[in-house]
């Protein structure tokens, strides 16, 4: 007489999934990945990989952000004698646009990849236009007056010639 029992369990011990029965049924699986006797040399192939990814630029060196920067402060000296009335109009706006373009350069420098760098210079350079915008229409109702207006308008178009140059240059390297 054939014992069926004992055939089977020869058939499973030939089979290459057999596992002994435990709670655990996963799929084994197997680490291919290459084994270093030295760690440190893994850890610089590390430090290295990365270092190449990581865009080191330095904000304060950037022209534009140096032209954005002065512009807010000129912004905010010349706004503190905007009307009380404007303080959550006109006032906060020109103000926060204006900060708005030189923390945008700063925001997108620190970024790792120029495809993002450009991005948030595209956004400052709407910031900028905004900026512009504001600078007018404070002009047009009397809440600066001529010299101001014309220096701030100059330090404007100066900010954006330069950001659009930057912006140029970043594209070209991409």
């Amino acid at each position: 007489m054939i014992d069926y029992r004992q055939q089977t369990t020869d058939r499973r011990l030939q089979t290459a999934d057999y596992r002994p029965q435990t709670a655990d049924y996963r799929p084994q699986t197997t680490d291919y990945r290459p084994q270093t006797t030295d760690h440190r040399l893994r850890t610089k192939k590390l430090i290295n990989k990365g270092r190449r990814r990581i865009m080191g630029r330095d904000y304060r060196k950037i022209k534009a952000w140096k032209l954005a920067d002065e512009l807010a402060v000129l912004i905010y000296k010349s706004t503190g004698d905007f009307p009380k009335s404007e303080i959550y109009g006109l006032t906060s706006q020109i103000r926060r646009a204006a900060v708005s373009v030189a923390a945008n350069i700063v925001e997108g420098a620190s970024r790792k990849t120029k495809l993002d760098y450009s991005h948030f210079l595209y956004i400052s350079r709407g910031s900028l236009a905004e900026v512009g915008y504001y600078i007018h229409l404070s002009r047009r109702l009397d809440f600066i007056d001529d010299n101001k207006c014309t220096k701030l308008g100059r330090l404007q178009q100066e900010t954006a010639a330069t950001l659009y140059g930057l912006i140029k240059s970043v594209e070209s390297e991409t």
